[in-house]
């Protein structure tokens, strides 16, 4: 399950602390969203890089890809990535967009307490 709308208005005049408007935008999706990703891939890049930023395609690309990515896996990856400020910005998903949703919140959480 994407959600379009909110994601628009937070990508249209995005700038960073910096004044850097270049927005950097990871897309992961675990196995049950693989056969999907090219689709989404496309469609993010089709809005977002005529708006100046740059999506990165970091989960499971297709079918069968190897490592089997869950969404326990893409929730530590998503943590990983916004916490070092490799990306700005993740979307993701799985199944029902609950697992996926509990997980990045949760990793993300965690990462803040630890670095406090």
């Amino acid at each position: 399950m994407y959600v379009v709308q909110p994601f628009l208005l937070m990508v249209d005049g995005y700038q960073d602390k910096q004044g850097e408007k270049n927005m950097k935008i990871a897309l992961i999706n675990e196995f049950s969203q693989a056969s999907k990703n090219a689709t989404v891939l496309n469609e993010l890049k089709k809005v977002v890089e005529p708006m100046g930023h740059t999506v990165y395609n970091t989960g499971m690309c297709k079918d069968g890809d190897d490592p089997y990515l869950t969404y326990l896996n893409i929730g530590i990856q998503a943590a990983l990535l916004l916490n070092s400020k490799a990306v700005d910005f993740v979307v993701t998903g799985c199944g029902t967009g609950q697992g996926a949703m509990m997980a990045v919140s949760y990793t993300h959480l965690r990462a803040h307490e630890t670095l406090a």
